[in-house]
């Protein structure tokens, strides 16, 4: 985020031409309806504000009166932001430097507005007496807004040291140590088969010298050669466990025995296709006498594919914004549902999603997978992520549906979806 420039936030000046607009603010905005516009020093808001937010600011803003504005006469536009905080931040925040910018900005700018306003007050070296007309009210809210700014500005300043002191925790990966290097706390580097963490920064000289003076500790160590030893051993190839069968089954396989010669025709129930001796290419069948064929293996794949969907603004609830429908052609069926969002604002919030597997004849969901993401802070606010499903139960020649069901944590936005996408197959 960019400096906050130096203003006054008072914009002044005297109309060329009759006109309504568009007329520059000319200082930097933070919020709506922050605004106090004169016309021949007499307040209006009969205009409308023009201005599109970007990280939570724009310097870019203008606005347009309802009704021209004769030339000759005096506009004069001020800021008049109210010092305040929306939200307390912790060091482990996401985006946290972003969003204290963004705080200081609007600290500091309520400063120079206070400034600018004492500025224009009566002031005076010698005892007077009282004036009237002047409010008392006005004055000591002045005051208090002043205070509360430079109370804000303080908390502001400690949230940034303890986000800056948090930022040195984080790990870094280097690769592998080199000499003549600047290392900082927090950066992982591979030495002699280990992994090393720096906690303390320096320029790399020896590492037997620079580990012996404490600029590193050991991260992850290096084991000791051969096989190693323990309850599974890679050379016994499986033999570990007590019950093959059982074990398989518990990881969330069939058991063994349905692939054994001696039970061929359960392994072919199993997998979905006919007994010995059918021999129907229509039907996917095959038989222990008969080779699979290209045309064969493709009438038992069913390719599955959905994009675009609804695309507007995300709501708190689940919504369906993208199905796909299908008829199946055998009990097995893998998916994924690729989802990218877009978010406009300065508040944030996560983007759910849900995946399901809905039965149209029992009007049931058989199976869903869940998953979110926090919209990255980058130009376009954006977020990536997937979700996966694989089921093996369905009926052969049912309608099913794959539905993409989407929402987000908090009421803020807009917050678009898109790309929407679902990808399967049936086999």
């Amino acid at each position: 985020m960019a400096t906050v420039p130096i203003s006054t936030r008072s914009n002044r000046f005297v109309v060329a031409s009759t006109s309504a607009g568009p007329f520059a603010v000319g200082f930097r905005m933070f919020d709506n309806n922050t605004l106090d516009v004169f016309v021949n020093g007499v307040r209006t808001t009969a205009y409308t504000l023009n201005v599109t937010y970007s990280y939570g600011f724009s310097d870019t803003a203008t606005i347009t009166f309802n009704a021209p504005v004769a030339a000759g006469q005096e506009v004069r536009i001020e800021g008049a932001l109210s010092p305040q905080r929306e939200d307390d931040y912790l060091p482990g925040d996401a985006n946290l430097t972003d969003k204290l910018n963004i705080e200081f900005g609007r600290i500091w700018s309520s400063l120079s507005e206070l400034y600018r306003t004492a500025r224009r007050s009566i002031r005076s070296f010698d005892e007077l007496d009282p004036v009237d007309g002047v409010d008392l009210d006005a004055i000591i809210n002045a005051e208090s807004y002043a205070l509360t700014a430079q109370t804000k500005a303080a908390e502001a300043a400690a949230s940034a040291a303890a986000a800056a002191a948090a930022q040195n925790t984080i790990l870094k990966p280097k690769g592998q140590w080199l000499t003549a290097t600047s290392y900082v706390l927090g950066d992982l580097v591979y030495q002699l088969g280990s992994q090393y963490e720096c906690i303390s920064a320096h320029t790399s000289g020896t590492f037997a010298t620079d580990l012996s003076a404490a600029k590193w500790r050991i991260f992850a160590a290096q084991g000791a050669s051969g096989p190693g030893s323990g309850d599974m051993l890679s050379s016994n190839n499986g033999n570990d466990f007590a019950n093959k069968d059982t074990t398989l089954t518990n990881l969330g396989g069939t058991t063994l025995a349905l692939f054994k010669s001696a039970d061929q025709a359960a392994a072919r129930t199993a997998i979905g296709v006919l007994p010995a001796g059918t021999n129907s290419d229509a039907q996917g069948g095959i038989s222990t006498s008969v080779a699979m064929t290209p045309a064969m293996a493709k009438a038992r794949v069913q390719g599955l594919a959905a994009t675009g969907g609804t695309l507007t603004d995300l709501t708190l609830t689940y919504e369906n914004r993208l199905e796909l429908t299908f008829t199946a052609t055998s009990a097995l069926v893998f998916a994924t549902a690729s989802v990218e969002a877009k978010q406009l604002t300065a508040v944030w919030t996560d983007v759910i999603g849900r995946f399901e597997l809905y039965d149209t004849v029992s009007a049931t969901v058989v199976a869903t997978s869940e998953g979110g993401e926090t919209p990255l802070n980058n130009t376009s606010f954006g977020c990536r992520f997937q979700l996966a499903m694989a089921y093996g139960a369905l009926t052969v020649g049912r309608s099913y549906k794959l539905r993409l069901l989407l929402a987000k944590t908090v009421a803020a936005g807009p917050t678009y979806p898109q790309n929407l996408t679902i990808f399967g197959m049936q086999a």
